[in-house]
């Protein structure tokens, strides 16, 4: 996994369990499965940006992201 993705999925876990969410009351929310979002936190499922767009849609959820190649 890369650096980038794994940043994105970083943020994503610490504002779900800010928000004191669940994993599967986000992927109602979201509209995809438990499993889908449980991969997406477990870095088995490659982050895209249609799902970062999907995530500040429904919550409003920000990512500050640092790209390098070190």
């Amino acid at each position: 996994m890369k650096k980038v993705e794994q940043q994105i999925i970083n943020q994503a876990i610490e504002q779900r369990k800010q928000a004191g969410m669940s994993q599967m009351e986000v992927s109602i929310k979201l509209g995809i499965t438990y499993n889908v979002m449980y991969l997406f936190e477990a870095g088995k499922k490659q982050v895209t940006i249609d799902f970062i767009s999907k995530l500040n849609e429904v919550f409003g959820w920000e990512f500050d992201v640092k790209i390098s190649n070190n």
